[in-house]
């Protein structure tokens, strides 16, 4: 039974927003906690993503549990049954592979991340791995490795988003830059590499998603920038990316912040014409939606005593469901849930965790439940009530001084963005290699040293 509700909605002024939402929780829906259980191998165990294939559950992360010492990239399945493969370099020559997200498309699950792919001298170097597993078959069938030898501790998959054509794949590229990498869907084969670069500091690009139109895809890329153009700190910035078949153009880039850390770490297409993001605004966790010509139209804040971050956004044409967590002094950090109309009104909202770091990494979302991925320390975990606030946002499109927190400063970067079609062999490499995938022994709801957490929510009226 959830305890200590205190969710305060408070409306702010939104200024040159496009249009406003009442602030009001949704009556009649809510989340009860159905079923949780934890799994791993006792040496630290972690969920980064997870996605339904029907009915079964697919999560991806990585195991420091088995294998040589390394890291292992792993992909589990679960429905009325547990499977998990870790799949990475043999063990005599061990290397860490990390999974950060998955997509599915059809049978096949997409999963990127990084490996310690590079040998000799750059024996600490990481690459891009896009991988493509067969659900049916229950085995990896394709497993693509992008890279540039110079570019020390630097090129990492964060997102994924796939169709029946194309995987459109971003991350960290060349130390300070990002990237998307356009796939073939069939044979993971590289289409075309682009480079995105804001200047002089760093970028981290850690969320793509797309839909089509008239002229082909449209593709939105978010992530976090510290270039001096922006408002202190890490800004947020989004930028969206056409793509016909043969060329990519960026259409616009914005950015938006404060001066403390702010990021987008998910975005999820709502309706061909809107998307929302998720991630992290002046130390609180953040939901805004914007149009698909870069458009702002309306955000909020989770304010709790203490910092927050949404870290992952699932949609299933009705509800939008939020996971991330909170700063818990009590119980380190926990997990916390919503579960939000397609007005953008908050419907419910519990938190997860026990006495141990618990974060929640991926949410996946059907008609009728919420579905949690993450990790965890201790088992059985509880849900409860956590006490925050939801804020509307100020949004200020000019230099004066906010009055009304949370506030967001926001500015058209689309001249300081450049997208650079990268040359094959001369700016970045292609390779494969020989990926070894083995079946593991879990230990179930015994969690030691952190253990991965899955916890399923049914939305009941």
């Amino acid at each position: 039974m959830k305890t200590n509700k205190k969710i305060v909605i408070i409306a702010t002024s939104l200024i040159l927003a496009i249009f406003l939402v009442a602030t009001i929780i949704e009556q009649g829906v809510a989340m009860t906690l159905d079923s949780q259980m934890t799994f791993g191998g006792g040496a630290g165990d972690v969920a980064q993503a997870i996605a339904l294939w029907g009915t079964k559950k697919v999560i991806v992360g990585y195991t420091h549990s088995f294998g040589a010492g390394g890291l292992d990239a792993f992909i589990a399945v679960n429905d009325t049954t547990l499977k998990m493969w870790t799949f990475g370099t043999p063990i005599a020559t061990p290397r860490d592979e990390q999974a950060f997200a998955v997509a599915i498309h059809g049978d096949y699950a997409y999963i990127v991340g990084a490996i310690d792919y590079a040998v000799g001298t750059n024996i600490n170097y990481f690459d891009i791995f896009v991988a493509k597993w067969d659900l049916m078959l229950e085995t990896l069938v394709g497993f693509t490795i992008i890279g540039w030898n110079e570019h020390p501790f630097a090129d990492t998959a964060f997102a994924v988003a796939a169709g029946a054509t194309y995987v459109f794949v971003t991350g960290r590229w060349a130390d300070d830059k990002s990237f998307l990498a356009i796939l073939d869907a069939d044979t993971l084969s590289v289409v075309k590499m682009y480079e995105l670069d804001l200047g002089t500091g760093n970028e981290f690009a850690y969320a793509v998603d797309f839909t089509t139109g008239i002229t082909g895809y449209y593709i939105i890329v978010g992530g976090a920038t510290d270039d001096p153009f922006g408002f202190g700190d890490y800004d947020a910035f989004l930028a969206r990316i056409d793509w016909d078949g043969s060329t990519a153009t960026l259409q616009w880039a914005l950015s938006f912040g404060t001066g403390d850390p702010d990021g987008v770490t998910s975005i999820k297409f709502v309706s061909d014409e809107t998307f929302a993001v998720g991630g992290t605004l002046g130390g609180n966790g953040f939901i805004g939606y914007f149009t698909i010509d870069g458009g702002f139209l309306k955000a909020r804040a989770t304010e709790f005593s203490s910092t927050s971050i949404i870290t992952s956004l699932a949609w299933n044409g009705t509800h939008l469901a939020a996971a991330g967590f909170f700063d818990n002094p009590s119980n380190l950090d926990d997990a916390y849930i919503l579960l939000i109309d397609e007005n953008g009104l908050l419907v419910d909202a519990t938190g997860y965790g026990g006495g141990h770091i618990d974060r929640a990494h991926g949410v996946a979302l059907d008609s009728s439940n919420v579905h949690v991925a993450g990790i965890t320390s201790t088992f059985p975990n509880n849900d409860f009530d956590p006490s925050f606030t939801y804020k509307e946002v100020q949004v200020i499109l000019t230099t004066f001084t906010p009055t009304i927190t949370p506030y967001m400063f926001t500015e058209d970067i689309t001249g300081f963005l450049s997208l650079t079609e990268l040359t094959l062999g001369t700016e970045f490499n292609v390779n494969s290699l020989f990926i070894a995938v083995l079946p593991r022994t879990l230990t179930l709801n015994s969690p030691v040293n952190g253990d991965v957490f899955i916890v399923r929510f049914t939305t009941t009226t």
